[in-house]
């Protein structure tokens, strides 16, 4: 956006990961769904300063559970997370800041804990909306089963410095 004030005219851009790109192609990113502080620079036309140097820091991903699931039923869960979720939490379950990246959810340690939010309806007050007229639990626990793998997948793959515990 550009914008003026006391007649000087500035120009403001975002910068850093963030923003609908993760929801359409977050698997696209050199880290995927990697969660990077973002930032809004500011320039005044005109202006000399040089860009301040950033200490973006990486956040950790929480170690999955382990994956219980048969090839049949994560098969399963992918479809319907591909049909009910992907619209919001994007290709892969990488939300990348615009909306909760699922794969760090804590809700993915209990399948009780996840239906709860899939289709009880706990979080509605947060903008996620219940399921449960379209969603059974038994299918609220199968895309979890296509989370838990994407969570595995990413967490198996971060970088070493970027694993919780580990600074």
């Amino acid at each position: 956006m550009s914008y003026d004030v006391g007649g000087e005219q500035y120009v403001a851009v975002l910068g850093g990961y963030g923003s609908a790109f993760f929801t359409i192609a977050g698997f696209l990113a050199p880290t995927p769904g990697t969660l990077i502080n973002g930032h809004v620079y500011v320039f005044k036309l005109g202006g000399a300063a040089a860009k301040p140097q950033l200490a973006l820091q990486r956040v950790p991903m929480p170690k999955p559970p382990a994956f219980t699931w048969t090839p049949a039923q994560y098969a399963r869960g992918t479809v319907l997370f591909a049909h009910d979720c992907m619209v919001c939490h994007g290709f892969g379950a990488i939300g990348g800041g615009s909306i909760s990246d699922l794969r760090y959810s804590t809700r993915l340690q209990s399948g009780a804990e996840w239906a709860k939010t899939v289709v009880g309806g706990d979080r509605t007050s947060l903008g996620m909306p219940s399921f449960t007229t379209m969603l059974s639990a038994q299918d609220a626990e199968l895309i979890r089963a296509y989370v838990v793998r994407q969570a595995t997948m990413a967490f198996q793959t971060q970088p070493p410095a970027a694993v919780a515990g580990k600074h």
